[in-house]
């Protein structure tokens, strides 16, 4: 029995997908995953070209509740620390070595920069994903820069950028 499924008019060879976190912090990871039975994997969230991102550290983190402290952990990491330039490349190869297995892009970037969201869309396009997701809804998403969740939260900021 065949565990095909079609998704937005695209062919899954099976409905097991990797998450854009962790285990998709490369594209050898994702090649592994694929080589694994793995159907299709999200890349770890890029972000515009020449945007730095260093992951939190450390992970603890001091909670003060009123007079009352607590500790507790941060996110493990932001979005993908890696060059976007390439996630493109390794976009490329993936689908070269794996054309049937569905590789999904995640962009993220500022709500007001509406430029950015459309240069990262058509680059991971052009380089052979299959689905592109716009990462509105990261909870932490690194308000400070209005990217992530800030985003999906305001309809104007939505409307702007898709």
């Amino acid at each position: 029995m065949g565990l095909e499924v079609e998704f937005c008019g695209v062919k899954f060879p099976n409905p097991f997908t990797l998450a854009s976190a962790p285990p998709t912090t490369t594209g050898e990871m994702i090649m592994r995953a694929f080589d694994a039975g793995w159907g299709a994997a999200i890349i770890k969230t890029a972000g515009p070209h020449g945007e730095k991102i260093e992951n939190p550290n450390p992970r603890f983190a001091a909670l003060h509740a009123g007079k009352q402290r607590m500790f507790g952990f941060q996110n493990i990491e932001l979005i993908s620390d890696r060059p976007t330039s390439v996630w493109l490349e390794e976009c490329r190869i993936i689908k070269d070595r794996y054309p049937a297995h569905v590789l999904i892009g995640s962009v993220m970037a500022s709500g007001t920069a509406r430029e950015d969201w459309q240069q990262l869309v058509s680059e991971f396009q052009d380089a052979g994903c299959d689905l592109i997701e716009l990462n509105l809804g990261c909870p932490h998403g690194m308000p400070e820069r209005g990217m992530g969740s800030v985003c999906s939260q305001n309809p104007e900021i939505t409307g702007n950028i898709t």
